[in-house]
């Protein structure tokens, strides 16, 4: 692949499984053993089929459907995630595909885009006053998130 996975993804492959945990319909595996996205593909087969993506999103993490799919950044520092909608992408010959990504789910981080998932929150429905808690590092308790 030519980039180095994010020490938390690599630890979660290594030690959890090979995908298929995760948002949505989990984690995309890295070997065909593991998760599968729609087309049958795994993360590493999505990564190379889809270069000119990598640079600027980084690597697959999960198919959310509708054409929709949440990377993980192998270059930015702490690794944020976006969602990026390929429909949203209408003149890739001109524009970057980061016009295509949500500015509401941009996540500052792979950790906490992973632990509002692990904690039982839909990451679909991201929240400013969630994010504010998860960025300020106040691990304050359940009443502090919306029903």
């Amino acid at each position: 692949m030519g980039r180095r996975l994010p020490d938390l993804l690599r630890r979660l492959y290594t030690e959890v499984a090979n995908g298929g945990f995760g948002p949505t319909s989990g984690i995309l595996g890295i070997t065909p053993s593991g998760q599968l996205a729609w087309n049958d593909y795994t993360a590493v087969e999505e990564y190379l089929a889809h270069p000119e993506l990598n640079d600027p999103l980084g690597f697959p993490l999960v198919y959310g459907g509708c054409n929709v799919w949440w990377y993980v950044s192998l270059t930015q520092p702490g690794n944020p995630v976006y969602l990026f909608d390929w429909d949203g992408w209408d003149w890739p010959e001109r524009d970057s595909p980061v016009v295509a990504v949500d500015q509401t789910q941009i996540w500052p981080s792979l950790a906490e885009w992973l632990g509002c998932w692990a904690d039982g929150h839909y990451i679909w429905e991201r929240d400013e006053s969630i994010a504010a808690l998860l960025l300020s590092g106040d691990p304050g308790d359940s009443s502090d998130f919306p029903d």
